[in-house]
């Protein structure tokens, strides 16, 4: 009797350490645009379906950790930490974007406009079916070497590259 109850108490605690992680990763490696991470792409083009752009990383900069990610239906976020300013950033996939009031600046990424956001705190791809923000928790972050790095390496793998590279049906 003791011991069911002590495995009733574990299974118990490990419960309720998983619930406050549904849709989120918190191990592997970052999400490369080299597919060496090719779930954590799939997951987040399954949640958003529309997106015909997937965001990915290319060599991750250094000075920055990749942290975790999260799916849910419709919206797939991806987040990053620098170690000199001890913030996250978040690099956020969704269906649809306001860029109402959202300064247009040169992309480049092929297919997708870019716009600054919020005196630059927020850099908005938008792309067929989808849009990708890349928030910074502050504009000197942003601007600084570091927050440029980050910025450079991020990418978009198109749907259908992603469906080459996975074999997977999207």
């Amino acid at each position: 009797m003791k011991h069911r109850l002590l495995l009733v108490l574990a299974a118990g605690s490990l419960l309720a350490g998983c619930a406050g992680l549904r849709g989120e990763v918190r191990v592997g490696p970052f999400p490369g645009c080299d597919t060496t991470s090719r779930g954590q792409l799939l997951l987040m083009a399954q949640s958003v379906p529309e997106a015909s752009m997937i965001p990915c990383f290319g060599e991750f900069p250094p000075g920055w950790e990749f942290t975790g990610a999260s799916t849910r239906t419709s919206r797939a976020s991806l987040i990053v930490e620098t170690d000199t300013f001890d913030l996250d950033v978040e690099v956020l996939l969704i269906a649809a974007c306001d860029t109402a009031g959202a300064e247009q600046v040169s992309s480049d990424e092929v297919g997708a406009e870019l716009y600054r956001v919020d005196g630059g705190r927020k850099l908005v791809y938008v792309f067929e079916g989808g849009c990708v923000w890349i928030v910074y928790p502050t504009a000197e972050l942003e601007a600084s070497s570091e927050g440029r790095a980050l910025a450079d390496e991020v990418h978009l793998m198109t749907r259908n590259d992603l469906r080459t590279l996975s074999g997977w049906e999207l």
